[in-house]
């Protein structure tokens, strides 16, 4: 990843994270048949063969938690909101596909080099596919963009994630046939920037 958009304003060395996903989640039959989740439409019992889904917890393929780090590399589409794929409404599919990249999120700048208490950040991002789907960029970002704020802010790096203090610039996409991640570069300041009305006696 280069430094791009931030290269000549930025200064200070990068701190680079990467989300990567390691295994591709696959649920665990059911315990009674041995059947698949998908083999039971919505967990009812398969006549002659199931009394019902009985879940097991865990990755068929790794054995970790479906909400192990493992499991993540490229965030969803914000167009899982509006397809309503997922449980409950619209909003709370949202909220939760937010809470779970901000706890990503924490837990990749937890393990970074990234110094708390600063005074701004601006960061560029990198997407990972495996393929090369038809992708509207805004769809990725939006979940990035939030989740990384307020991870920043919950984990003490800023103390807020207001424009001024934190910029989310250029964001791109790779392939890599097999590889999901999301990769990140934040560069640390030390002292708010001016924001471009500030620079021109606007504001």
């Amino acid at each position: 990843m280069t430094a791009g958009l931030f290269e000549s304003t930025a200064g200070p060395e990068p701190v680079y994270v990467e989300v990567r996903r390691d295994c591709h989640f696959k649920a665990k039959p059911c315990r009674a048949c041995g059947r698949p989740e998908s083999a039971h439409q919505r967990g009812r019992a398969i006549e002659g063969v199931c009394d019902g889904l009985q879940r097991q917890r865990g990755c068929e393929r790794c054995g970790r938690n479906k909400s192990d780090l493992a499991h993540f590399g490229a965030p969803p589409s914000y167009n899982a909101i509006g397809s309503g794929r997922g449980t409950g409404g619209a909003a709370m599919v949202g909220a939760n596909m937010k809470q779970t990249w901000e706890r990503i999120f924490q837990e990749a700048l937890a393990a970074s080099p990234l110094p708390k208490g600063l005074a701004r950040v601006l960061v560029e991002g990198t997407i990972v596919f495996p393929d090369r789907g038809r992708r509207d960029q805004g769809n990725f970002r939006v979940v990035i963009e939030k989740a990384l704020g307020d991870a920043l802010v919950s984990g003490g790096y800023l103390e807020d994630d207001r424009w001024e203090m934190y910029e989310f610039g250029q964001l791109s996409m790779e392939v890599e046939p097999g590889v999901s991640a999301t990769r990140l570069a934040i560069f640390p300041m030390t002292e708010r920037g001016p924001i471009k009305g500030e620079q021109m006696g606007l504001v």
